[in-house]
């Protein structure tokens, strides 16, 4: 019988990981763990036939918080609470900061652009600064070959021409979606001037408000808190796991613990990874 398991890592860096089994989920070190839905970055451009215009304008600057004026922390900031002020989450209008296609004189501009979340989550809205992409597409897929699910079609607003910094568009899908990948199907371009003949795309950032979805039932779980004093628990089913890489070689922790693993503030490593399997 295959064995299931779950996924968590640590460092000292204060941040960690945590998953159930459909992947892994970055969370900022916290006192509690997060309820709600939060804030997430992708974690990286996996696909897009729209190419980039300049080497100064990757596909990352829409997932690195290159341009936007208030940070936040993936996996952390609460989704709602970090958007219900339009006038702290402007980005700068800088070309370096942005993602920029290349040109295309065969309007109106179409292609898309696929996003890796690092996990299954549940999706509920995606928000994106953008500048020049008209008419989009948003998908959730949980694997890249599938048709995926239409989450919703949109008009984003055009910020070709705000002065030096432009807000950010928030959009709903009015139903949750659970998958890995977000697909962002570009129909149009505004072009900017009205007698252009040429059009890109130009996107600043993309984030999902995620939320993580329940364990499969009967599968091992897998959780975990930072206590006050420093020190980190962990609550589990099944038998518990470690290794120092996220690929390596994974072996049952000493002693066997059952139910709860406590590691001290001062014996952290400078990496550790966990799983739970099933017993």
């Amino acid at each position: 019988m295959r064995k299931q398991t779950c996924h968590i890592s640590l460092n000292t860096y204060l941040s960690l990981s945590r998953a159930w089994c459909a992947g892994l989920l970055a969370l900022a070190l916290a006192a509690n763990t997060v309820s709600g839905y939060f804030t997430l970055s992708p974690v990286a451009v996996v696909g897009s036939d729209l190419g980039i215009s300049d080497p100064s304008t990757p596909y990352e600057n829409m997932i690195n918080q290159s341009g936007i004026s208030t940070p936040f922390v993936s996996g952390v900031t609460d989704f709602d609470t970090y958007f219900a002020n339009p006038s702290t989450t402007f980005a700068n209008l800088n070309g370096t900061n942005n993602w920029q296609s290349k040109f295309s004189f065969n309007l109106p501009l179409t292609g898309y652009v696929d996003l890796d979340l690092g996990a299954s989550y549940n999706i509920n809205k995606i928000a994106i600064w953008n500048v020049s992409v008209k008419n989009v597409t948003v998908k959730i897929l949980d694997d890249l070959n599938s048709p995926g699910q239409v989450a919703g079609s949109f008009i984003l607003t055009d910020h070709w021409h705000f002065f030096s910094s432009y807000p950010v568009d928030v959009l709903s899908f009015g139903a949750v979606h659970q998958g890995r990948y977000g697909r962002l199907a570009i129909e149009s371009a505004y072009t900017f001037s009205f007698n252009d003949t040429f059009a890109y795309a130009n996107i600043g950032e993309v984030v999902v408000s995620a939320d993580t979805p329940a364990p499969t039932p009967g599968s091992p779980r897998l959780d975990i808190i930072h206590n006050p004093n420093g020190d980190i628990t962990v609550t589990f089913t099944g038998t518990l796991q470690t290794a120092t890489t996220v690929d390596g070689t994974f072996v049952d922790v000493t002693g066997n613990p059952q139910g709860t693993y406590t590691l001290p503030k001062g014996s952290l490593s400078a990496q550790q990874y966990f799983r739970a399997r099933d017993n």
